[in-house]
């Protein structure tokens, strides 16, 4: 057994020769060579033919299964490839503790002084016969040791099947099993507990051959395996040296380890003159920066793998190429590197390639950023059609019209996204059959368009490549309203012209009405001769008469007919001062009086189509004493109130708050050099979405036919062109809308 046991030992020690790298080999061998010691250390037991010969080779047994079970112990965690080993320490100084105690003290605490002769009787009537000396304190401590091996090799073992590799664990269980019954058997046998021979020579027999055929089988398929990668490497030297790619190899400082036949020649390299070069000294000055500052970035947070672009000088040419590289740095356990393989592929041609397509992208890029900008640029709405009516352009007035964006837009169907167009598609049909444009003016009562007068012509497109049509559309409202508001225009000058004149012709009666009225009540109440004579000519008194007048209230008529025949004459007056044609010219004025005449006139304002009574309107008026005469055109100023009040107004009677009566708080402060004018109502407000655009020209929230949407936006001209002021809106504050107009005491200029 001790032959088969030291043959072994050689075998594993040679194949660690052979491979260095595989430590558990070592760890074996070592095992097998001090159970090979006790094996041959038993025959001399089983010979000796005294307890004293028989001590001196338990002795040697107890040194060489102690170093034994230690080497047994360092190739379970080489086998089992555990990382932790304190416990192998631990073990490790017991048994050397023990060692020493046994060696200082002379075998004294190994071996009691009892002699134990044991005779044992085996089958077939053989006897065999030891002559020992009795276990010591130093004995048991190594069996109690044995025993904990035993424990740490099962776990072990255990560990090792969980994490997947059975059959190399199952051996080691195996294998620690057959152990563990040979070390029970000979310390039993060793302390008298039952007669029977000693098995441990058998055990680590057994043990041996088991692993030793686990070990083979491994290392005929590591052999194998390492033909087949010795092979493959061929192979692969084959493959790399016959590609046209750049491969090299690294240190971690960047030296050239290996370079294929590729990168030879391209850097002109010679083969035993490899290692040695500096990588980085074959790189384009200007490149060489950035290439190190990458490298290391990446490399410091051990990236696997990594792409970079720089230029390599050429050893032919002398000129530089670009290279695209493909860098797989390898790492050890700490983090550091240990080489660097690099590919490289020469993409000067692709890069020429691709700066030639780029220039032409660019230049077509540019041709088409300035057609498309033409496109954009023009107000019309342009919308580009395939023969199947699907859209492929959509400049940004109709984005901005329909809040779609050209990306969504794009061969979509144009009824699909703008379906207020769909009669423009029997337009595409007729222009596509006939060659020619097709024009149309259309007023639209319908989504997006509604109410707006479009002029709508479509274009023939027809190339070599393509077949459509392009839709025009110009937004003529503006232009419409503005002809009808030239036509309005005439008729109100012609019925200012009219008003004027009947204003002439009701003032000349309303004077005679008026002139009566006072007669008749100076005759009734006015002691004077003549009616005193014509009243007792009459039978009565004048008193009489007088009092007869009060008690039926004919007096107080006559005053509430004076009354209303003045306040005639004060409408009368106003319009014939606010209809008279005259040149724009400024005058200093009290604007509280502007304001009240302006009141005064827009009073007589009753709409029974707007629903909306001004005489219903309770007026708070705020005017500050003692402010200083303006210098403006009284007309314009009194249109700008004018405006302000009626939209007001018809807001107020369009509030659906029944609570609160329509209130205006009229306000006219000095500030500074300036008087500001607020005129404040109670009304529902301008939602704010629209208040950025309440003083465009024909912006109106009215229905259609209800507004022209000129009153703010001619007001705002009046007050900040021709009087150099500011004119504004902001919530009031109760609730409604506060229009805030601040006029220059004094012109700086005269405006005409």
């Amino acid at each position: 057994m001790a032959s088969i046991t030291l043959y072994v030992c050689f075998f594993h020690l040679i194949i660690f020769l052979r491979r260095t790298q595989s430590r558990q080999d070592l760890t074996f061998a070592l095992a097998c060579f001090f159970f090979g010691l006790y094996d041959i250390f038993c025959v001399g037991l089983y010979n000796a033919s005294s307890p004293e010969s028989g001590v001196i080779w338990q002795f040697r047994q107890v040194f060489s299964l102690s170093f034994g079970a230690v080497a047994f112990l360092f190739f379970i965690v080489e086998y089992t490839q555990q990382k932790s080993r304190k416990i192998i320490y631990f073990i490790t100084g017991c048994y050397v503790v023990c060692l020493g105690i046994g060696i200082t003290s002379q075998g004294r605490f190994v071996w009691s002084e009892h002699p134990a002769i044991k005779h044992v009787r085996l089958p077939f009537g053989t006897e065999v016969t030891y002559y020992e000396m009795a276990p010591g304190p130093v004995v048991s401590i190594l069996s109690l040791l044995s025993i904990l091996i035993f424990g740490y090799a099962f776990m072990a073992g255990m560990k090792y099947y969980k994490s997947g590799n059975k059959k190399r664990a199952l051996a080691l269980i195996f294998s620690t099993g057959l152990f563990f019954i040979g070390v029970i058997n000979d310390g039993f046998v060793a302390m008298g507990v039952y007669e029977f021979i000693y098995v441990m020579e058998y055990s680590f027999m057994a043990m041996i051959l088991l692993m030793t055929m686990t070990l083979s089988d491994e290392i005929l398929r590591a052999s194998k395996m390492e033909r087949a990668l010795r092979k493959n490497e061929e192979l692969y030297r084959e493959f790399i040296e016959g590609i046209d790619d750049l491969v090299l190899k690294l240190d971690y400082r960047g030296t050239l380890l290996f370079a294929n036949q590729s990168a030879t020649r391209f850097l002109d390299l010679k083969p035993d003159l490899i290692p040695g070069k500096k990588f980085v000294d074959y790189i384009h000055p200007d490149d060489r920066k950035m290439t190190l500052d990458i490298l290391n970035f990446n490399l410091s947070h051990e990236h696997r793998k990594l792409g970079l672009e720089n230029r390599v000088i050429h050893s032919e040419s002398g000129a530089s190429r670009f290279l695209l590289w493909e860098i797989h740095p390898h790492f050890d356990d700490s983090g550091q590197v240990e080489f660097i393989n690099a590919v490289g592929r020469d993409i000067t041609d692709l890069k020429n390639t691709e700066l030639a397509l780029r220039n032409s992208e660019n230049q077509l890029r540019r041709l088409q950023t300035y057609l498309t900008g033409i496109v954009d640029s023009m107000p019309s709405i342009l919308i580009g059609l395939d023969q199947d009516c699907r859209i492929t352009q959509w400049n940004k007035p109709t984005v901005k019209l329909t809040e779609i964006t050209s990306e969504n837009a794009r061969l979509r169907y144009l009824t699909e996204i703008f379906p207020e167009l769909s009669e423009t598609i029997s337009m595409v049909d007729e222009a596509l059959k006939t060659r020619t444009p097709v024009t149309r003016r259309k007023k639209k009562n319908t989504g997006r368009l509604t109410g707006m007068y479009l002029d709508i012509t479509v274009y023939p497109l027809q190339t070599k490549y393509n077949t459509g049509a392009v839709i025009r559309i110009d937004d003529i409202t503006d232009r419409v309203r503005i002809e009808e508001m030239v036509v309005q225009s005439e008729k109100m000058l012609s019925v200012g012209g009219l008003a004027a004149g009947m204003a002439h012709e009701i003032n000349n009666p309303l004077a005679g009405i008026l002139q009566s009225m006072q007669v008749i009540r100076n005759r009734l109440t006015d002691d004077i001769p003549q009616n005193t004579e014509a009243a007792r000519e009459c039978g009565t008194q004048l008193s009489a008469i007088t009092e007869y007048s009060r008690r039926r209230k004919i007096l107080s008529l006559i005053e509430s007919i004076l009354e209303s025949g003045k306040r005639a004459t004060d409408i009368v007056y106003n319009m014939l001062s606010f209809s008279r044609v005259s040149e724009s010219r400024f005058r200093k004025h009290q604007l509280p009086e502007l304001m009240d005449k302006t009141l005064d006139l827009v009073s007589s304002d009753y709409n029974l189509k707007k629903k909306y009574d001004f005489r219903q309107i309770t007026i708070h008026r705020h005017y500050d004493s003692d402010l200083p005469r303006v210098e403006c055109d009284a007309g314009k100023i009194q249109q700008v109130f004018m405006n302000i009040l009626r939209n007001g107004a018809q807001a107020m009677a369009e509030s659906t708050d029944d609570e609160s009566s329509p209130v205006f708080h009229i306000r006219i402060n000095k500030r500074d050099e300036s008087i500001q004018i607020e005129i404040e109502d109670n009304g529902p407000g301008i939602p704010e979405k629209i208040q950025h655009r309440i003083f465009e020209p024909f912006f109106s929230t009215k229905p259609t036919g209800l507004g022209t949407g000129l009153g703010l936006s001619v007001s705002y001209f009046i007050v900040v062109e021709t009087h150099a002021g500011n004119l504004q809106m902001e919530p009031g504050d109760h609730r409604g809308s506060r229009f805030v107009v601040t006029l220059p005491v004094v012109q700086k200029a005269t405006i005409t």
